[in-house]
């Protein structure tokens, strides 16, 4: 009785500035994967910054297949992406490496990749081991510390399905729920541009929002104002119907 939407995402981070890039909808068996969508947005952004920036690509544990590594590495990408215990690698599993940082061969023979893992520790205490996986030959200090970025996207979709209702569309046509989707993301994005503090933990979405809304919607009412300006002011005829009741 329930239905919904695969969304496949791109977020940008650039220093303290991050919002998502793109997105696309995964159609199910028989379409294009998750990983041959993801690759098709980052060449499209490659094309766009490539030679300005230095480019690393983050994923999680969908994308530790060859559609999504073999390409990207093709193009001199540095990608890193989550994977799981029971992943194999070689002859091995990944949980059954003894190296943190070993640098081994995946099932695709052309393929290489650091393997590293660190300790997540939950507020029960409990502990659970985390695998990251990367095309290039780096330290697990590194790939940890890399990894860990990854998690800025998992904040993003808690803020807008929390704030900003992604998860909320009613729409059953592609197109309706692909509008509202857009309205949810650039609302979003509104909402960071007069946030001071990217990074701060307790920082209020809400209290964001209402901010956005009520310097932007007055910066909307003075343009169409400024507009109605020109139009009034630039030649054109004004015609005035006066009344009497």
């Amino acid at each position: 009785g329930k239905y919904g939407l695969h969304l496949v995402v791109v977020y940008l981070l650039i220093g303290k500035v991050r919002f998502p890039w793109s997105f696309a909808v995964w159609k199910g068996k028989g379409h294009a994967s998750e990983s041959k969508l993801a690759v098709g947005m980052i060449k499209s952004l490659c094309r766009q910054l490539q030679g300005h920036f230095h480019l690393k690509v983050l994923a999680d544990s969908g994308f530790d297949n060859q559609y999504f590594l073999k390409p990207l590495s093709q193009l001199g990408l540095t990608v890193l992406v989550g994977t799981k215990g029971d992943r194999k690698v070689g002859d091995k599993k990944v949980k059954e490496l003894f190296l943190n940082g070993s640098w081994v061969k995946l099932n695709t023979p052309e393929l290489q990749v650091t393997v590293a893992w660190f300790e997540r520790r939950y507020p029960t205490g409990e502990t659970e081991r985390r695998y990251v996986m990367c095309n290039q030959p780096l330290t697990a200090k590194t790939l940890v510390s890399w990894g860990k970025l990854r998690w800025r996207i998992e904040a993003f979709f808690k803020a807008a399905k929390g704030r900003f209702g992604l998860d909320q569309f009613g729409q059953r046509t592609l197109r309706g729920a692909i509008r509202f989707i857009f309205l949810s993301l650039l609302a979003f994005i509104l909402t960071h541009t007069v946030n001071e503090y990217p990074n701060s933990p307790t920082m209020d979405w809400g209290e964001l929002a209402f901010q956005a809304a009520r310097s932007l919607v007055l910066w909307v009412l003075r343009a169409e104002f400024w507009m109605l300006q020109d139009q009034l002011f630039t030649g054109s005829e004004l015609h005035l119907f006066p009344r009497a009741e």
